[in-house]
């Protein structure tokens, strides 16, 4: 992820891959943990409270999708 890119900026992008994943479910899989190492630094990064609440959400549904181990190993 790009840290020039403001929080503003990247909003759009939590619903996107949240929407991505729920519809590709089983044809992504492979993108789960880098999407969700993305996320986590992100979400270290923010400031704007809403963009927050976006991460942690895509965060919650990534792990639905992958066992709850790969996070611990990424947090």
């Amino acid at each position: 992820a790009d840290p020039n890119f403001e929080d503003g900026d990247i909003e759009p992008a939590p619903k996107l891959i949240e929407a991505v994943l729920q519809n590709c479910k089983g044809r992504v899989d492979e993108w789960i943990e880098p999407y969700l190492r993305i996320t986590i630094d992100r979400l270290r990064r923010t400031q704007k409270n809403y963009l927050k609440d976006l991460l942690i959400a895509v965060v919650g549904f990534l792990t639905v999708l992958k066992d709850f181990s790969a996070v611990k190993s990424i947090c």
